[in-house]
C-alpha cells in the first residue's frame, strides 16, 4: 500500500501543474504570498563631471533605495521588493580624455537637417555600439562591474567633443542656430522582410549588450526625448555651479537620470503577471486587407524563422514552435464587414484609423468570441499559446485606439503597430509600410517595413516585458525590440534578465510557500533539509546574475517542495501506521529518489504559465518611429 501511494504521488508530481504563488495569478495552487527581497548593486560612475560639484550624501538621499515590483495589469505586486545598494565613482580625467580621444577617431561629421532644429546642421555622429565597447573594455579603469547589478556612466563632455554651447542657448530661444555643432550617437539596422535601411542618428544614449548603459549628459538636444544637454539646462535655470544651491540643483539633476535607469532598465515592472512554461506556441495569422495590388506578396513579411530565434534566446529553458498561416480578409465576410464598419478617417491625420476596439471585441472570449473562428485557443496549463492577429490594410489605414472626443482633434488617437492585449496579439501595417522606400528621401525603392520586428516586440508584453522608457526617454536608446527609436530584432541583456530573474523570484517564493503550508512529518524531513539546499544554490547563482542556472535549481526545489505537500497530505489524510513504519525505513533513500526522477524529468518538464489577464488601462500601446 505504501509503495502504491508513493507511486501515485510521484506520477502526480511529474504531471500536476505547477505556478509560483504569485498574488493575482491564474491558477495559483497555494494562496501565500511570501514577499521576496531581491538585492542590486547600481555603480554609477560620473565622467567628466568633478567630484566637488556633487553632494554625494544628498545624491544619495535622492536616488531610489528601494522598488516594490509591480505587475502592471492588473496592478498588483509581484511579492519582489528590490533594495539598491549604490557606489559612486569619479575616474582621473585622463580617463575622460582618453575616451573623447577615441570618439574623435571614430566620429563622423554630416552636415543634415537636425529634426530638433528643423534646419541643416553640422553634426558629429559617433557609433553607440563602438562607444559602449570602449567603456566595457576599460571598465577596469572604474572598478569593474558590480554582482550582482549594472553599470551606469553619465558623462558630460561639452569641452572634449564638438558640442553646443552654453551661450549658443539664448540663440536657440531667438530661433538662430548659426554655428551650431551637436553631436550624437548613431545605429543602421536594416528590415529583415523588406529590407529597407533605417538609420538612427539622433541618440544621445546607449545601452547594447552589456549589463551598462552610457548617457552622455552633453549630447543633443535630440527630437526624441526632447531633453536640454547639460550645458544648456545650466543656462535655461540660471544656475552657477559655485554656489550651494548650484550643487544641489546638479546633483538633482544626475539623481533623475539614475532613477530613470534604475526603474526602466535595471529593476523593471513587468506588464502581465509571469511564471515559467516548459512550451511556447506562437500561432501568427497574417489577413491581407489590400485593395491597391498585392505587392509584396505575404509570405515576404514575416519570417517565422527569426521570431523563433529570438524567443529562444530569451526562453532558453522551454521549446518555442512557431507558425504562420495567410488569409484574404474577403475570406471572412464577418471580418471584412468589421474592418469597413469600423474605419474612421480624419482630415486632420495623415494615417487614417481602424478603430482596434471594436475589433478587439468581435474577437475576444469576453467580448463576441470569434477568436475560435480563426485559432484554436485551447490552453493547457503547461504551455502558453499565443495567437496573434496581423492585418496589412490598405493605403494609410492602421490601428488605432480612441478615447473621448480624440478621433477628431489633429493629433489624435495614435495610430499603431501592435497592442498585446493578454489573450491575443493584434497588430497592423499599411500596405504603404510594406514599400515605405518608396516614399522616403531619398528613396529606396520597393522597400518597407515587414511584420516581424512588430511581432517580436508585441511577444515581448505577452511575455510581461515593459517598454524600457517607462519612466524616462532617455532608456529608449537601448538594443532592444522592446524599444521604439532603435530598430532592433533581439531581446536585451536587460529584458533577458528581468524575465529570467522574475521567473526565479516566482518559484522562490512558491517554493517557500509550499514548504509554509507543509506540515513537517517523518517522512519528508531529509527532503525539506534538501529543498533547502537546492534553494541555496539558486541563490547563489541569482547573486551571482546566472539567472538561468538559478531557474534550473530553484525548479526542482518548487517541485521537490510541491512532492513534499502531496506527502504531508497523504499523511494525515490516511493516518496508516504502515505508512509511517514505511516512511521510518524509506526516509533516507526518499531525497535520493526525488532528485534522480526530477533531474531524469527537467528537460521534458517545465513550469507552467500563467492564463492572460484581461485587458485593462495600463496597456501599453506601441507606436513606431519611422
Amino acid at each position: 500500500m505504501s509503495n502504491r501511494i508513493l507511486a501515485i504521488a510521484l506520477l502526480l508530481l511529474v504531471f500536476h501543474p505547477l505556478q509560483p504563488a504569485v498574488a493575482g495569478s491564474s491558477g495559483t495552487k497555494v494562496e501565500l504570498t511570501v514577499t521576496r527581497r531581491s538585492d542590486l548593486n547600481v555603480k554609477v560612475v560620473f565622467v567628466g563631471i568633478p567630484s566637488e560639484l556633487v553632494n554625494a550624501t544628498y545624491l544619495k538621499w535622492n536616488v531610489p533605495a528601494y522598488k516594490c515590483q509591480q505587475y502592471l495589469n492588473p496592478g498588483v505586486t509581484t511579492g519582489v521588493q528590490y533594495r539598491f545598494d549604490y557606489e559612486f565613482i569619479f575616474p582621473p580625467k585622463g580617463f575622460e580624455d582618453s575616451f573623447a580621444q577615441y570618439l574623435t577617431s571614430i566620429g563622423k561629421v554630416e552636415v543634415a537637417k537636425n529634426p530638433f532644429f528643423g534646419v541643416n546642421l553640422t553634426n558629429t555622429l559617433y557609433s553607440a555600439s563602438l562607444a559602449e565597447n570602449w567603456l566595457k573594455y576599460h571598465e577596469s579603469d572604474y572598478g569593474g562591474s558590480p554582482k550582482p547589478g549594472y553599470t551606469l556612466i553619465l558623462a558630460n563632455l561639452t569641452r572634449a567633443v564638438p558640442s553646443v554651447t552654453p551661450n549658443q542657448y539664448e540663440k536657440y530661444l531667438n530661433q538662430s542656430v548659426d554655428g551650431f555643432t551637436p553631436h550624437y550617437y548613431n545605429m543602421t539596422y536594416v528590415d529583415s522582410d523588406l529590407y529597407i535601411t533605417i538609420r538612427r542618428r539622433w541618440m544621445t544614449s546607449w545601452g547594447g549588450p552589456n549589463r551598462l548603459y552610457f548617457i552622455d549628459l552633453s549630447a543633443g538636444p535630440s527630437n526624441i526625448t526632447r531633453q536640454l544637454p547639460l550645458q544648456w539646462a545650466i543656462r535655461a535655470n540660471n544656475i552657477d555651479l559655485k554656489t550651494l544651491y548650484g550643487s544641489m540643483w546638479l546633483t538633482q539633476y544626475l539623481s533623475d537620470y539614475v532613477y530613470g535607469a534604475v526603474e526602466d532598465l535595471f529593476a523593471p515592472d513587468f506588464v502581465y503577471p509571469i511564471a515559467a512554461a516548459r512550451k511556447y506556441d506562437v500561432d501568427v495569422l497574417v489577413v491581407d486587407n489590400r485593395t491597391d495590388g498585392a505587392v509584396p506578396s505575404l509570405d515576404r513579411t514575416l519570417n517565422v524563422l527569426r521570431i523563433k530565434s529570438e524567443l529562444e534566446r530569451l526562453l532558453p529553458f522551454a521549446e518555442v514552435n512557431v507558425k504562420a498561416r495567410f488569409m484574404n480578409v474577403t475570406a471572412s465576410s464577418n471580418l471584412t464587414n468589421l474592418i469597413v464598419s469600423s474605419t474612421s478617417p480624419s482630415k486632420y491625420a495623415k494615417i487614417s484609423i481602424v478603430d482596434a476596439r471594436p475589433v478587439y471585441n468581435w474577437l475576444s472570449e469576453e467580448g463576441q468570441g470569434h477568436i475560435k473562428d480563426f485559432f484554436n485557443n485551447t490552453r493547457k496549463d503547461s504551455e502558453y499559446y499565443v495567437p496573434v492577429m496581423a492585418f496589412i490594410f490598405t493605403g494609410e489605414y492602421q490601428f488605432g485606439f480612441t478615447f473621448k472626443e480624440d478621433l477628431s482633434e489633429p493629433f489624435g488617437p495614435e495610430s499603431i503597430w501592435g497592442v498585446a492585449l493578454g489573450d491575443l496579439v493584434l497588430v497592423s501595417h499599411s500596405s504603404h509600410d510594406l514599400v515605405r522606400g518608396n516614399f522616403t528621401d531619398p528613396k529606396q525603392t520597393q522597400t518597407g517595413f515587414g511584420l516581424t520586428n512588430t511581432v517580436i516586440h508585441e511577444l515581448g508584453h505577452m511575455l510581461g516585458l515593459v517598454h524600457p522608457f517607462r519612466a524616462d526617454p532617455t532608456q529608449d536608446f537601448v538594443a532592444s525590440v522592446m524599444s521604439y527609436y532603435p530598430y532592433e530584432y533581439s531581446y536585451s541583456q536587460f529584458d533577458r534578465d528581468a524575465l529570467l530573474r522574475g521567473y526565479v523570484d516566482g518559484l522562490i517564493m512558491g517554493t517557500e510557500a509550499e514548504l509554509e503550508a507543509t506540515g513537517p512529518n517523518i517522512l519528508n524531513s531529509g527532503l525539506f533539509s534538501s529543498i533547502q539546499q537546492k534553494l541555496e544554490v539558486a541563490e547563489r547563482h541569482y547573486a551571482n546574475m546566472s539567472y538561468e542556472e538559478a531557474l534550473s535549481a530553484s525548479r526542482e526545489a518548487r517541485r521537490a517542495a510541491a512532492f513534499c505537500r502531496y506527502v504531508g497530505n497523504i499523511i494525515s489524510t490516511t493516518g496508516y501506521v504502515a505508512l509511517n513504519v514505511f516512511a521510518a525505513i524509506a526516509g533516507t533513500t526518499l531525497v535520493a529518489l526525488v532528485f534522480h526522477i526530477l533531474a531524469r524529468t527537467r528537460r521534458q518538464t517545465r513550469e507552467p504559465t500563467r492564463q492572460p489577464f484581461e485587458a485593462n488601462s495600463s496597456l501599453e500601446f506601441d507606436l513606431k518611429v519611422i
